[in-house]
């Protein structure tokens, strides 16, 4: 299913018609290059670095309402900032970021607002920042002691599907 774990395309696929992208953590089944209402059963299309639209990029991403696997938040997909973390309110509740990273393309009404299971950057600057922007390995880092960059990073929000 799209958004599982995978070592490789073949476990996401044995036709061939989805891949695993390994640089996300635990390898996540997709499928690039998706149009509106075309991602498989419970999924979304969701186009990553719009603007400009020469860099954007479009994958099915599992929907969720709720939980999902390790490493992954449920999160709308118009809420994730450009270095990959979520915006959120003073409760800590995701809000639509003023320059979102992804949105849903998908034109069904049920799936415009609805969430992604996607690997975002934690916000935490303990221990000297959550590293560089997603994928980067810690290039340039958030913060820290002695302006050093964090510990690295992992692929998510704005790099990822």
């Amino acid at each position: 299913s799209i958004g599982d774990s995978c070592g490789g395309s073949r476990d996401c696929s044995t036709t061939g018609d989805r891949v695993c992208d390994l640089a996300q953590p635990g390898g996540y089944c997709t499928i690039l290059g998706c149009d509106p209402d075309t991602c498989p059963g419970n999924s979304l299309c969701v186009e990553w670095r719009f603007e400009p639209g020469r860099l954007a990029e479009t994958w099915c991403m599992a929907a969720c309402s709720g939980g999902c696997r390790a490493l992954y938040q449920c999160v709308p997909p118009d809420t994730i900032n450009m270095d990959g973390t979520v915006n959120t309110n003073q409760n800590n509740q995701p809000i639509p970021s003023p320059d979102p990273a992804a949105r849903i393309i998908d034109l069904e009404d049920s799936k415009v607002t609805a969430s992604a299971c996607i690997a975002v950057v934690a916000t935490s600057s303990a221990n000297g920042g959550t590293g560089g922007t997603a994928g980067t390995a810690g290039t340039s880092g958030t913060g820290g002691a002695a302006g050093e960059g964090g510990t690295g990073g992992e692929m998510s929000g704005a790099d990822a599907p």
